[in-house]
């Protein structure tokens, strides 16, 4: 009967131990999905935003490179938070490939 206790006593606490690293891995996971929600306003939305000065610097004859080069790399700090979150209605991989492709045209200056 003893042996049957301390089985079940051992088998409680290590499922508990077990859960607990999940629990972490949620909030991980929502702190994550909250990084990149903010990411997405401040590069996306707004009239100084990232997007819109690189749509209007594209639109240009002579474009501010330095500047493309800036919103470049908020873009790519934004893919960087999209490997980190579970996406399961979408993929982000058409947007980290477009988002190296402007950092490595603004570096070369190739419009």
């Amino acid at each position: 009967m003893r042996r049957t206790v301390l089985a079940l006593t051992l088998f409680t606490a290590a499922a508990l131990t077990a859960e607990e690293p999940k629990k972490d891995e949620k909030a991980d996971a929502k702190a994550a999905i909250k990084n990149l929600g903010k990411l997405m306003k401040a590069v996306h939305q707004g009239e100084k935003s990232p997007h819109v000065r690189t749509e209007a610097e594209l639109k240009k004859d002579a474009p501010d490179w330095e500047q493309l080069a800036k919103d470049a790399k908020a873009f790519a700090e934004m893919g960087a938070a999209f490997k980190g979150v579970n996406l399961r209605y979408s993929s982000p991989e058409k947007y980290l490939t477009s988002s190296a492709a402007l950092t490595k045209a603004a570096a070369a200056e190739d419009k």
